[in-house]
């Protein structure tokens, strides 16, 4: 009788943890933000001029999911976090492929201010890629663009990472 109850535990175990993995991958939605371009960005008292490029981010916490929905909206208030901070690792995506860096999926998270030390563009991070985690730039790592603007989610049917 253990031994049936022992084997019915570990066939429950199983299942809940296949379909933990199935539902967290389930949970990662996809988001594009925009970053002014730099010391040629025009803002004016009307309108800032954002840069030509989306950088897309891969979102696993379904909080962070909740606060991007409602910047997305309009259903924020001032100081509201609204900008984009996360990772940076080294290496193409498929859902960014216009980047030669990504940010890491799970350390996704939003700020309403950050200390200057990782404020850049993404042209920036990607022109100095090779000094990200140096003293020299961007120190820990963390890439926090005080312009960042999310823009829209982006729905596509990614293929399940094969193991």
């Amino acid at each position: 009788m253990k031994a049936k109850k022992a084997l019915l535990f570990a066939l429950a175990s199983a299942v809940a943890v296949v379909g933990f993995s199935a539902a967290a991958h389930a949970q990662t939605r996809y988001f594009s933000f925009v970053t002014l371009n730099g010391p040629d960005s025009v803002v004016g008292a009307d309108a800032t001029t954002f840069g030509p490029h989306e950088f897309v981010i891969a979102v696993n916490n379904p909080v962070v999911v909740r606060q991007i929905e409602r910047i997305l909206a309009n259903e924020t208030w001032p100081g509201d976090a609204v900008h984009v901070k996360g990772k940076v690792v080294r290496g193409r995506v498929a859902y960014n492929e216009e980047y030669p860096f990504h940010l890491d999926s799970d350390s996704i998270e939003l700020f309403a201010a950050s200390n200057e030390e990782c404020e850049a563009t993404s042209l920036k991070v990607e022109e100095d890629l090779h000094l990200v985690g140096t003293p020299a730039f961007l120190a820990t790592g963390i890439w926090c663009p005080w312009s960042s603007r999310l823009v829209r989610e982006i729905r596509y049917p990614f293929p399940l990472p094969s193991k």
